[in-house]
């Protein structure tokens, strides 16, 4: 997998190191099939850590013990309660194929050579209680054990574990589009540009197109409510079968901005992203515009 020191990722890292200080007192250290990962003492005897009897790409699965015995003593066959996060590993290609849709409850943190480690955890509320006053008893334990597992837990195994490197993906409806684009090939998509005379270039099928792979996986994208719709030209990347277009700007300090209309019942409705890369030399126009001009050159067929 390439690897790649940013200065973002630099930020990142430094982040982590500040973070995964906070509990790192008295933590104890658990061998979790491979992985290093930090339980604080503080919480240790809240916790039911369970490192076997799992998938076998997942290392560790992390619960909150009250919860459990509360289900259990609810009479409730409910193997997630008190659930708080896990970690797995998933092959390069098959995260290609994840990404090509909503991967809630799902966080991308590292990769090493062979393997993306993804932060699993729950997308509602786990807690279990006997009854509402012991819920509201213990719902500051509760808030501590998610904030712990939400803000340090990553930040620890990249600390502990040298043989990771810090790595992360935006999940947004244009990253599911692209990655489709890219890896799935199950989607209708076309390239339009004035350069193009008015003729859109489909580009259904084709595979091993740099630009949508360098759009797919080289950038992070997050949705810019503050941005404002420049004027000019703009290069299109059309997905006609769902009536969604990608608009991508050219004008001088907004080659990073990314327009989404989508058509429904003939209303348009638009969303802005912002497009952040591993290289801050290369910007998202920038890159579209590349792959017309390959286009035209016949460097791409269509």
């Amino acid at each position: 997998m390439k690897k790649i020191f940013t200065a973002a990722i630099a930020a990142a890292a430094a982040a982590m190191m500040i973070s995964a200080g906070v509990y790192a007192e008295n933590a104890e250290k658990v061998d979790a099939n491979g992985l290093v990962v930090e339980i604080p003492a503080e919480f240790k005897d809240l916790l039911t850590i369970q490192t076997e009897d799992l998938d076998p790409d997942t290392f560790i699965s992390v619960s909150e013990t009250a919860s459990i015995e509360a289900s259990k003593a609810n009479g409730e066959d409910y193997d997630g309660a008190g659930w708080l996060f896990s970690i797995s590993r998933v092959p390069e290609n098959e995260m290609d194929q994840m990404r090509c849709n909503d991967m809630s409850g799902m966080e991308v943190f590292a990769e090493d050579d062979d393997f993306y480690y993804v932060f699993n955890h729950p997308t509602d509320v786990r807690m279990v209680r006997g009854s509402n006053e012991e819920m509201t008893k213990d719902m500051d334990q509760w808030t501590q054990l998610n904030e712990w597992a939400s803000a340090n837990v990553r930040d620890s195994i990249l600390a502990d574990n040298p043989q990771l490197d810090l790595e992360t993906f935006s999940n947004t409806n244009l990253d599911m589009y692209l990655c489709r684009a890219a890896f799935a090939g199950d989607i209708q998509y076309e390239v339009r540009s004035l350069e193009f005379g008015g003729e859109a270039k489909d580009m259904t099928g084709l595979t091993d197109i740099d630009a949508i792979e360098e759009l797919a996986n080289d950038a992070y994208y997050e949705i810019a409510d503050d941005a404002e719709e420049p004027a000019g030209e703009y290069i299109v990347l059309a997905f006609p079968e769902d009536d969604v277009r990608y608009d991508f700007f050219n004008a001088p300090g907004y080659e990073n901005l990314i327009r989404e209309v989508r058509t429904i019942d003939d209303e348009e409705y638009v969303t802005m992203y912002r497009a952040t890369f591993d290289d801050p030399e290369d910007t998202a126009g920038g890159i579209m515009q590349e792959w017309v001009h390959e286009i035209l050159n016949g460097d791409v067929d269509d």
